[in-house]
């Protein structure tokens, strides 16, 4: 009989399986990936956990027909582990600043998710010198500032996953 550890990690190995949207995963798909993986599962068994974990964590799905398709809404929370620290925090948002105007919408919008949670970190700062880091920094650019160019969604889409696979 599984421990209580290896239920943990299956189970976080299937919320990691979980894309954001537009992109979907379907309960099937994750069964197999966790078969693949050494995990003796059931297709009842993953089910119920998505099922169960999915009004903790926050994800959803789409029914279609007996099938449930998974995703993390686009503008979910970003659940990092362990948790940003206030330098990583102000790095996303200085990388935001740098990167934000010269990169096409579709790729910087992937980032939004964390951009919000580097926010929220170095809000809790109350009263603390990394939470005044604005006022102080600057991106100074060279040269002339190019604009991104204009990419539709979804061939954005469509080309970094062909570049991926």
């Amino acid at each position: 009989m599984p421990g209580i550890h290896d239920t943990l990690y299956r189970q976080w190995l299937m919320i990691r399986s979980i894309p954001r949207e537009p992109r979907m995963v379907s309960t099937q798909q994750i069964f197999e990936k966790l078969r693949s993986e050494g995990y003796p599962v059931t297709d009842r068994t993953v089910a119920r956990d998505l099922d169960s974990l999915s009004s903790v964590f926050g994800y959803t799905c789409e029914e279609r027909g007996r099938a449930k398709f998974w995703f993390w809404p686009a503008l979910s929370r970003v659940l990092d582990m362990p948790g940003m620290e206030p330098t990583a925090a102000m790095a996303w948002l200085m990388s935001r600043d740098f990167l934000g105007k010269s990169m096409p919408g579709g790729a910087i919008d992937h980032l939004h998710p964390y951009f919000t949670r580097a926010e929220e970190v170095l809000e809790s700062q109350r009263g603390k010198r990394q939470q005044k880091w604005k006022s102080v920094f600057r991106v100074a650019r060279r040269g002339p500032m190019l604009n991104p160019p204009t990419i539709l969604p979804e061939v954005y889409q469509a080309v970094s996953e062909a570049l991926l696979e």
